[in-house]
């Protein structure tokens, strides 16, 4: 509950946008990428793949990576690709998205734990709708000078030495 309300208070708090992103196409996968983790199933009769204890432990790391990420960002959080500033400590100085990296985290732990066809179709098009968002994130920042120096400090967007 507190990792979605958070972002609620952000978006109130925030900086002014540098740049925004007037494009459709961004505000609707910004959009579907927000909303559509929300539409997984809950936990029914069908049974984990495996033991709980690991995947709830995930399940933890994604939750506090993406809190983490969250909190480094505050006045500079935003829903759609903007440029409120851009941030480099925090989790940032290992993955340029570390946020989506906890949302994945999350999904994949509770595709573990509550496998079934719905959420692999619901996780799936979350994730490639994250992936989306994160080009397109980088489309706008990389206007930025300072945007493109982190980028040569952190090379990987969402997992380090594969993506």
């Amino acid at each position: 509950v507190a990792s979605e309300a958070l972002p609620t208070g952000m978006v109130v708090i925030r900086r002014p946008n540098r740049l925004v992103s007037h494009r459709p196409r961004d505000w609707a996968v910004a959009f579907g990428a927000t909303v559509l983790p929300l539409l997984a199933a809950p936990a029914s009769a069908r049974s984990a793949l495996g033991p709980t204890g690991p995947a709830v432990a995930a399940m933890l790391l994604g939750l506090l990576t993406q809190l983490g990420a969250k909190l480094t960002l505050l006045r500079s959080f935003g829903i759609v690709p903007a440029n409120h500033g851009v941030k480099t400590g925090g989790p940032y100085r290992y993955v340029r998205h570390p946020m989506y990296f906890g949302y994945l985290t999350v999904q994949l732990s509770f595709l573990f734990l509550v496998p079934c066809r719905w959420n692999c179709l619901v996780y799936a098009g979350a994730l490639c709708l994250q992936v989306a968002r994160m080009f397109a994130e980088e489309r706008v920042l990389g206007q930025d000078p300072g945007y493109l120096a982190y980028c040569r400090l952190v090379r990987w967007r969402l997992l380090p030495g594969i993506f």
